[in-house]
């Protein structure tokens, strides 16, 4: 199953971002990339897969979001693995 982590960057210059998976194991999820970077304005898409052998349950997972000039923010929900 995939999700599409959605990032904008809204100033006029260049930004990396990285970003990070808390709450499951590393063995339960790809993440398409963990740095962004963007020239100037923008958007991207960044797709997060769960694997279909990940423990069955509800799992609370939080995506990290941090850039190299000290912004940061978390967004954190739940996903049942069947």
């Amino acid at each position: 199953l995939d999700y599409r982590i959605h990032v904008g960057h809204k100033r006029y210059e260049p930004a990396k971002m990285h970003l990070r998976v808390d709450g499951i194991p590393p063995s339960s999820y790809t993440l398409e990339k963990d740095i962004v970077v963007w020239d100037s304005v923008g958007r991207q898409d960044i797709m997060l897969h769960f694997s279909p052998h990940m423990e069955k349950g509800l799992h609370r997972v939080s995506i990290h979001a941090e850039t190299d000039d000290g912004w940061k923010d978390t967004f954190t929900f739940q996903y049942f693995a069947e």
